[in-house]
């Protein structure tokens, strides 16, 4: 099979060879036909990594100078009993931008992308690219330190973002290749240059209908696959020189071509191949293409000067003194500043005035529920043992079809059942809230909640009501509170209670993590909770401060799995009701321990327990690799059950850019599921075979299929010289909506020493043994947090 470096020589050979012929025979020795041969033979090849790379980094040079520039916020003041603790930022940057994107100037060629962007699509202008690069830099961050984000208003603005881009996409590479892709660029300068631009435009149509150029692009457009899509890509770019050398109107040079037998695909037909009917070869803007920029700051400390009032007698004047919060220009972005876009949602739950059905079929408002009550539950009649109530905090609250139900965007419902395990069993305003706050309920598949879903319900019997009508509901009360129930024997079979009335009610399940979805990681979170709580409840006091201090803590890299540790003699236990209890009422400091614990480090700590055991492999020589450690896909676009699913890898760059190699093809196959599958727990390795650290910038390129269907396509740039942390990257749609994300963690595999593999992992004792472990590690960072907390105030008070 033809690489595409191949088939584009091919294309460009029979190309020259129809500029040499017919009419273009007279003029052999026209310094114009030597320069449009000189542009033919220089137009790039399908995923081409070197225009490729120009094109992304003009698109990322715009997000980046663009950006604003509002202040750096520093940490938000702090207080606790007797004390009052400020902030202020001391470091040299005037600003976000300046602090991320330091030295960053418009190029040229970024400037010429940016006027062919904006004669294309006026509403792209400055304002457009930097609230775009607020997002592409959120993201980033996300990728770096993984911190607590509002995932579903993020994948929206980059889904949408990058859908604005698409119909200026042309636009966009027409600057590239005029300007900034140096073989075309310069033979385009020089042509124009010389006032023979119509000239050339004669030589080009004229050529595109010869018959051995027309023979060769028919059969390849034919053949389907690799080679139609270096087809389509030639003849892209065969009308973007046109542009380029001022033809003044391309689609009627695409019309003639068609009609003098020239196959023409309907995506780079008339019209739409310059407004965004060809859009396939691009993968969309996400936070990677900005990373190697703004990396520095990202792992950067923040410095600031803390100022603590103690309450003491007498008083004592406050002393100023300089710290520094890890990775704090990151958090500040995404937690504290103007450009706090994606702050994370709270806990979900329902709003005062939400009926529940009872037991006795009489309905009662949530708010006046109290432990013991008896509700009617999927399971029969239930007590509640359990009644959460924060606070609201602003959130809009969802009334479906006028029921009497307020629920926040992440609250889970049940969907109606159609075909056991094909369809989503669970329904949220806003999944991605959902899937962020409780992953194990990912594996069931959760949808976005809409009009036309259909939900399980309760009708004098059980029934299924279809959504008709979603209503936002905005609030601004401080002091408002939101509601959810745990019912007794939860953990055995999963009862959903009933919100809604008069008559109708809909089956909603409780927020709540399923303690039996994964042991390991489960028991790494009791052993973290059991050495937690206490310095919770006496020292870090405020609900924002838990999550704060939780947000802090870090796993260390895992330990080579060979290493054996004692198998403790038993287990922690997993949180009974009591545990978020205090004097008999609700916890609230429990509940956000445990809730953003899981929150944001269950995944990590299953990657940690799961790793794939490290083994000896012989190897003559270092490479570098790559861990594919989950798949999580929203509830529409799960695998289909009995269909092959394959990953597909295309490295390219990395030293593979000679003019006959193209990219390198890896294939993770993902086997054919009973049910629909939106969770792939997965732990392979890839062994790309390429020595780490040379061969210049690298990409993978990226789909997800199930046979012939196309569920996403993702990109991301790869370092191919060190060990990462695992990243998680967004899969786009063909649509360009995101669908999902990958998790992956890029190693580098040494000659003869321990290299990463899928061999067997560490039995059950081990991996208990290391999840009790990774909890005690967890839970002793977090009495430091509280342990610096006390300090703090002593210091300041003597």
């Amino acid at each position: 099979m033809s690489t595409y470096p191949q088939l584009q020589a091919q294309f460009a050979q029979a190309m020259t060879s129809s500029l040499d012929s017919g009419a273009a025979l007279a003029l052999t020795d026209d310094p114009v036909l030597t320069q449009v041969t000189a542009l033919v033979n220089a137009l790039p090849y399908y995923g081409d990594m070197t225009i490729e790379q120009v094109h992304r980094s003009a698109l990322a040079t715009l997000l980046e100078v663009n950006m604003p520039n509002p202040g750096i916020a520093p940490h938000p003041s702090d207080s606790g009993f007797g004390y009052y603790t400020t902030y202020s930022y001391n470091g040299n940057s005037s600003g976000y931008q300046n602090a991320f994107y330091s030295g960053v100037a418009l190029s040229a060629t970024a400037n010429a992308v940016a006027t062919q962007v904006q004669a294309t699509s006026g509403n792209l202008n400055n304002q457009w690219w930097g609230n775009f690069g607020v997002t592409v830099l959120t993201d980033a961050v996300r990728l770096a330190v993984s911190p607590s984000l509002d995932t579903g208003k993020l994948s929206t603005d980059l889904s949408n973002d990058n859908a604005a881009l698409l119909p200026a996409l042309s636009a966009s590479y027409l600057g590239v290749f005029s300007t900034g892709f140096s073989p075309t660029a310069a033979v385009v300068s020089a042509v124009l240059g010389a006032g023979q631009g119509s000239a050339a435009v004669s030589l080009l149509s004229d050529a595109a209908v010869k018959g051995q150029f027309t023979s060769n692009i028919n059969q390849a457009v034919a053949m389907g696959g690799d080679s139609t899509n270096a087809a389509v890509w030639f003849l892209f770019n065969l009308w973007i020189s046109l542009k380029a050398l001022g033809a003044p109107n391309v689609d009627d040079i695409i019309q003639q071509s068609a009609a003098g037998g020239l196959t023409v695909p309907a995506q780079v037909g008339p019209g739409v191949w310059w407004s965004g009917g060809y859009t396939s070869w691009f993968a969309a803007l996400s936070g990677s293409d900005v990373s190697a920029q703004a990396a520095g700051t990202i792992a950067a400390d923040l410095p600031e000067t803390e100022m603590t009032a103690v309450a003491s007698d007498p008083p004592v004047v406050p002393i100023p003194f300089s710290t520094s919060e890890p990775h704090g220009y990151a958090t500040s972005l995404c937690n504290w500043g103007a450009l706090n876009w994606y702050n994370p949602p709270p806990s979900s739950c329902f709003g005062r005035g939400t009926l529940v059905l009872m037991a006795d079929g009489t309905v009662q408002a949530i708010e006046t529920l109290a432990i013991g009550d008896e509700v009617l539950s999927s399971r029969g009649p239930r007590r509640v043992i359990l009644i959460e109530s924060p606070l609201r905090q602003g959130r809009a609250l969802y009334q479906l079809n006028g029921l009497e139900v307020f629920v926040t965007s992440a609250h889970p419902f049940r969907c109606a059942i159609s075909g056991a395990g094909q369809t989503p069993a669970l329904a949220a305003v806003d999944p991605w809230a959902l899937m962020d706050s409780l992953p194990d309920r990912i594996r069931d598949g959760v949808t976005a909640l809409r009009p036309g879903s259909r939900l399980q319900g309760w009708q004098q019997g059980e029934t299924e009501v279809e959504v008709t009508q979603l209503t936002a509901l905005q609030g601004d009360d401080a002091e408002e509170r939101v509601y959810d129930l745990l019912l007794e024997r939860w953990t055995e079979d999963k009862p959903a209670y009933y919100v809604g009335g008069p008559d109708t009610f809909l089956a909603a399940e409780s927020e709540t993590a399923d303690p039996s979805f994964d042991l390991a990681c489960t028991v790494a979170v009791a052993s973290a909770l059991q050495g937690m709580i206490g310095s919770a409840q006496a020292e870090v006091a405020t609900v924002r401060q838990v999550a704060e201090a939780v947000s802090q803590l870090r796993l260390p890299p895992s330990e080579d799995a060979s290493a054996v540790l004692a198998v403790p003699a038993t287990l922690p236990a997993v949180p009974d009701v009591n545990f978020y209890l205090r004097e008999g009422r609700w916890d609230e400091q429990a509940s956000m321990l445990e809730a953003q614990l899981i929150r944001q480090h269950a995944r990590t700590i299953r990657r940690r327990l799961s790793r794939p055991a490290l083994t000896g492999s012989g190897r003559s020589d270092t490479s570098a690799g790559l861990i594919v450690r989950d798949l999580e896909l929203l509830g529409d676009s799960g695998l289909p059950a009995q269909v092959s699913s394959t990953l597909e890898f295309r490295l390219r760059g990395a030293g593979l850019q000679s003019r006959q190699e193209g990219d390198r093809v890896f294939a993770l196959p993902l086997g054919q599921g009973e049910k629909t599958r939106w969770l792939l727990l997965l732990d392979q390795l890839i062994d790309f075979k390429v020595a780490g650290g040379s061969g210049g910038p690298a990409a993978l390129v990226g789909t997800l299929s199930a046979e012939t269907l196309v569920i996403g396509h993702f990109r991301f740039n790869l370092e191919l010289q060190a060990t990462q942390g695992v990243q998680e990257h967004f899969l786009f749609s063909p649509e360009g909506v995101i669908v999902g994300r990958l998790a992956v963690e890029e190693v580098t595999l040494h000659p003869s020493g321990p290299e990463v593999s899928s061999a067997e992992a560490p039995g059950v004792g081990q991996q208990m043994a290391r999840a009790v472990q990774t909890g005690e590690h967890l839970a002793e960072q977090f009495r430091q947090v509280g342990a610096h907390r006390l300090a703090r105030t002593r210091v300041s008070g003597n």
